[in-house]
């Protein structure tokens, strides 16, 4: 787990607009390939969750800051089926995959599991109980969830950083317990 989160942060792997399907020290990298090369936004929110299920919360951070930078430059913030997987480079907005759909399902479910992994958020198999323990990425000072269905409960919740430390400011929940770490 560690090892594989820690390999995905290299720079090969790492594009700096998330994690690219293939290797930039291949033989067969091709940035602008479906799948030897481009940058998928739910594989790249895969890899961040795992990341921080891991022990790597930073890169977790990491990887979801550039998924954030990556949809600034999209129209109306919706991240495309794929991109390029081309480094990031200073002033240069991804490149756009010609064919990609948007808006597209798994793409917008990605940012459904980056929410998930910043809270830190887990379920008990009853439901009953939810434990936070969240991450947030640089530049990214507070979150809030206001009416956040979980089992039979609702639950609003602020995530703040308060120096290098990310924690559970402020919790309200009706018909679930709530552990907040």
């Amino acid at each position: 787990g560690r090892a594989a989160a820690r390999r995905l942060r290299q720079s090969d792997l790492a594009s700096g607009w998330g994690i690219r399907t293939r290797s930039a020290r291949s033989a067969r990298y091709d940035p602008r390939s479906y799948q030897n090369g481009a940058v998928w936004p739910q594989d790249t929110a895969i890899a961040a969750a795992g990341m921080a299920r891991y022990g790597d919360r930073d890169g977790a951070a990491r990887t979801i800051r550039e998924m954030l930078d990556a949809a600034t430059a999209f129209p109306d913030y919706r991240l495309p089926e794929l991109y390029g997987g081309d480094a990031r480079r200073r002033g240069r907005p991804p490149v756009p995959y010609p064919v990609a759909c948007s808006p597209q399902a798994w793409s917008a479910a990605a940012a459904f599991l980056c929410v998930r992994t910043m809270l830190g958020l887990e379920v008990a198999p009853d439901g009953g109980t939810v434990t936070f323990d969240p991450l947030l990425p640089e530049g990214v000072d507070r979150f809030e969830a206001r009416a956040l269905r979980v089992g039979g409960g609702t639950i609003d919740l602020r995530i703040e950083r308060v120096g290098e430390r990310v924690r559970v400011s402020d919790v309200q929940a009706s018909g679930v317990r709530v552990i907040a770490r």
